[in-house]
């Protein structure tokens, strides 16, 4: 089994604003837990927001009977009430609209998951043949993907691709998760920040994920999102149809990963 994290800080931002955590339950070490929180850029204290929902989440695991993982389907009921908490804890000490953060959970329980998502973190899971987003981007560009309009590796050319429409510690209305229930066989599963998605192509990092040692997956993906030279450039199809697009660039923003292989 490989359990890892990475979090770095990326090169042009001051702070990491990133918190990761992965865990084994103590009674039962086939029960895993996997969480990422993306403290929101441009807010003020990001880094107390992404810390506090992990934090709150991870006590909740590690206290929890191992027997009460039985059904994922009620452990996302009590997770769920964990963000609002904190959520009205951060509104309660800040103040609406000042500080926010993502989350991205997958809990593991004996080859069954599921992953409660919050924001633009994604989750994956992975085959030797497969590499499948699990969640639904909570953003205002991953409808132009669904709907149609924009290929989902493109949507990172996009000025506004970090407006998110839902979140933790801003306010109520957008306080809001989903549950996926992760019903598909899989070898891995990994969680990453938008910081390795809006730079490398799903096809990138599955690239990386079939050529890479087990041990050395997670790294290989950061260092490629964050020290990596590639050259970007913006479809023609974008520029005839919309305003609003940039370059983008490695290590443009903080970036981390949870990884878990069986």
């Amino acid at each position: 089994m490989v359990l890892g994290t990475r979090t770095d800080i990326g090169l042009y931002r001051n702070k990491n604003e990133d918190f990761v955590c992965v865990a084994k339950h103590p009674d039962d070490e086939k029960i895993i837990l996997l969480a990422l929180a993306d403290g929101m850029g441009g807010k003020e204290h990001g880094e107390i927001a992404s810390k506090t929902m992990v934090t709150s989440v991870c006590n909740f695991f590690m206290k929890s009977k191992a027997d009460s993982f039985n059904d994922l389907k009620k452990i996302y009921s009590k997770i769920d009430t964990i963000i609002h908490k904190v959520n009205d804890l951060i509104i309660s000490k800040y103040g609406e609209n000042t500080v926010g953060t993502t989350l991205c959970v997958t809990i593991i329980n004996h080859d069954k998951a599921i992953n409660i998502n919050c924001g633009d973190s994604r989750c994956y899971i992975f085959t030797d043949k497969e590499f499948i987003q699990v969640n639904e981007d909570d953003s205002e560009v991953y409808r132009l993907y669904k709907n149609g309009s924009v290929n989902k590796n493109d949507l990172k050319y996009f000025t506004y691709n970090n407006l998110i429409t839902r979140c933790i510690g801003l306010n109520a209305n957008l306080c809001r998760s989903r549950c996926y229930v992760i019903d598909k066989e899989f070898d891995g599963i990994i969680l990453f920040s938008d910081g390795v998605t809006d730079v490398l192509d799903e096809e990138e990092i599955f690239s990386i994920i079939k050529n890479n040692e087990k041990e050395k997956i997670l790294d290989a993906i950061i260092d490629k999102a964050v020290y990596g030279e590639k050259e970007f450039a913006i479809p023609e199809y974008l520029k005839e149809k919309y305003k609003y697009l940039f370059t983008p660039f490695n290590g443009k923003d903080n970036t981390s990963g949870v990884i878990y292989i069986k």
